[in-house]
């Protein structure tokens, strides 16, 4: 039996198919759209990292009133709801710092926004295990990193010549 007619066919479908696969894999995906600011950085703080933020601060610790002293703490899934969805506000909200357009340099403005997305996400792995001591320590972390990024970049919060 003369298996040369038999080896060279298979050879031939073999080098048929890496030509091809090389042909599908050459081809450039489309590109993507580009991210588009809306609003402007100030209004972006004021619209939604502010209240989200505020939000999830308001849930911590305790205050006195009156009636005596009252735990903040959210008491009901609704309630717990409410703080996962300022949470994950300010999870997302790190990505939105680094869009062109908004993004003010590669350098402490990218890392801090990453911080942002970093910490937040921890919180809302905290948030969702319903753990009060790591959701302070968070948000003592999260607060020091966004302190730090206003003292250098927004004007009036300790630096004049920011913009």
């Amino acid at each position: 039996m003369n298996r040369r007619p038999l080896l060279s066919g298979v050879l031939a479908c073999a080098v048929l198919a890496s030509v091809s696969a090389c042909a599908v894999q050459a081809q450039p995906s489309p590109p993507r759209p580009p991210f588009t600011p809306v609003v402007d950085m100030k209004e972006l703080m004021v619209s939604i990292v502010q209240p989200a933020a505020d939000n999830f601060w308001s849930i911590l610790g305790e205050t006195v009133t009156e009636k005596g002293v009252v735990d903040l703490y959210p008491k009901t899934d609704e309630e717990w709801g409410k703080v996962h969805q300022n949470a994950t506000l300010l999870a997302e909200m790190g990505n939105l710092l680094m869009i062109d357009g908004r993004a003010v340099d590669n350098d402490a403005w990218m890392m801090r926004s990453a911080e942002m997305i970093e910490v937040s996400a921890q919180i809302l792995k905290a948030v969702d295990a319903r753990d009060r001591a790591r959701m302070e320590d968070l948000a003592t972390e999260l607060d020091e990193s966004c302190s730090a990024c206003h003292l250098k970049y927004m004007r009036g919060f300790g630096n004049p010549a920011a913009r």
